[in-house]
């Protein structure tokens, strides 16, 4: 009795919140949206994701990858973007083999995310769609349509509103691969009055590390709802980049097996102006030596051409058909495409992962590791700590602060070819040895998934 009686309380106390939580987005909405509606008609980009997001129209017209199959009720699986789409790839193939008669749905927020999800996806997922606002009443018409049995949402984007929703319809809820930046703890923790009882109602939280564990246990979630399963990101390499997509790469940047290339990737604004700098210290010890930058926004890829171009460098713009400079014979190329991160990746002789030399938190990684190419990386590694602290204490990356240390490392590595080659192999064996999250994360599904 005294335990249902503290449940009652903090119900309510929840509850509360949760009413002065709405009403600050009513507030919020009331007084942006004169502002936010010419916003959304002026950009291609909100005006593809908005209305459905608000659930103008249901969940199956945005995806259109539809299979018919068993009614029971479905899987829904929520990435946030291209980051949490590419640790969910190995996760949702993992459900599609053990639930195959199961619908498996996959909610993501960004059109980025949406665009990888819907080409990497349309043999796995039943239906991709764009994610409801917190809106109670938005997610309540999505949970109607998608009618889930459970619900796993990927590493990030946790909300209010869309927890209690699930919450009292009784459907369990999973966070897979759950990582907190010391940016989002801080976050947090200045928010533990609603963001405390949130993460409580989560069946399950499936951890990178025990000290990823840690942090949610100071936010209030029980011990026995967490559990260490690893990281998703180690599984990825079971499903490897399509070879004819990395033979039109190959063909297109004019890349032999005696050319020589760095391949830059997920950059952020800052990152560009170190690696020209970097780039013209390489080139004069290895005139012949390229550059392939791929900005994390595609849409910079202008922007980061001028740059170079400006620095003196033949530049050509991967998806500029108007260019007289192709991209074979060009000593930069800026990638201003979605998706093709991990095949250039493959075809690179050092890699470099950006959001790192910048405090953005650093990208995956994982994706040149598999390879087995050296991988060279900023300080700037917050969001990938266990994963970066691994691969550089293993002897599988280095870490470089400036654009001499990055110049410094590719002419080292250059020369001394049996490092580099073991450097990548350390690297490989790395990803190798801390596979198995996957599986760790359906055991857990396992035990919760009900009719």
């Amino acid at each position: 009795m005294p335990a249902i009686s503290t449940a009652l309380k903090l119900g309510r106390k929840h509850f509360g919140v949760l009413t002065i939580y709405n009403l600050l987005l009513l507030v919020v909405a009331a007084v942006a949206w004169p502002i936010v509606l010419p916003l959304v008609m002026l950009s291609e980009k909100r005006r593809k994701t908005v209305p459905y997001r608000l659930g103008f129209a249901p969940p199956h017209r945005a995806g259109g990858i539809v299979r018919h199959g068993d009614q029971r009720r479905s899987i829904w699986v929520h990435a946030l973007s291209v980051g949490e789409v590419l640790s969910a790839l190995p996760l949702i193939e993992g459900l599609r083999e053990r639930y195959d008669r199961r619908r498996v749905f996959l909610s993501v927020s960004t059109l980025t995310g949406y665009e990888l999800a819907r080409a990497r996806l349309s043999g796995s997922a039943d239906t991709v769609f764009y994610a409801p606002y917190d809106i109670p009443f938005v997610i309540r018409r999505f949970a109607d349509a998608v009618e889930p049995a459970l619900m796993v949402i990927v590493e990030t984007d946790i909300w209010p509103n869309t927890v209690h929703q699930m919450h009292q319809r009784r459907i369990p809820m999973v966070l897979a691969n759950a990582r907190l930046s010391p940016r989002t703890f801080s976050g947090y923790r200045r928010l533990r009055f609603i963001m405390g009882p949130t993460l409580g109602r989560f069946s399950r939280i499936c951890t990178e590390s025990p000290a990823e564990a840690d942090r949610f246990r100071q936010l209030g979630v029980e011990s026995n709802r967490l559990i260490v399963t690893g990281n998703v990101k180690f599984d990825q390499m079971e499903h490897p980049v399509p070879q004819e997509e990395i033979s039109a790469l190959t063909e297109q940047l004019g890349i032999t097996e005696e050319t020589s290339v760095l391949v830059a990737g997920s950059t952020h604004k800052g990152e560009e102006a170190i690696l020209a700098d970097a780039y013209a210290g390489i080139r004069l010890e290895y005139p012949q030596f390229r550059l392939i930058v791929v900005p994390r926004d595609p849409r910079r890829g202008t922007t980061v051409a001028t740059l170079f171009s400006s620095a003196g460098f033949s530049c050509r713009r991967l998806n500029d058909s108007e260019s007289p400079i192709s991209a074979a014979c060009a000593e930069v190329v800026i990638v201003d495409v979605i998706g093709a991160l991990r095949a250039l990746y493959r075809l690179s002789t050092i890699s470099f992962v950006g959001g790192s030399l910048v405090p953005r938190g650093g990208h995956n990684p994982l994706e040149p590791a598999e390879c087995e190419k050296p991988v060279i990386f900023g300080p700037h590694m917050t969001d990938f700590p266990d994963i970066a602290s691994k691969l550089r204490d293993g002897g599988g990356a280095i870490e470089v602060r400036s654009a001499e240390d990055i110049r410094n490392a590719v002419i080292h590595l250059m020369r001394a070819r049996d490092e580099a080659v073991a450097l990548g192999r350390n690297a490989y064996a790395i990803c190798l040895a801390n596979q198995g999250a996957v599986a760790k994360t359906l055991n857990v599904i396992d035990d919760l998934l009900t009719l």
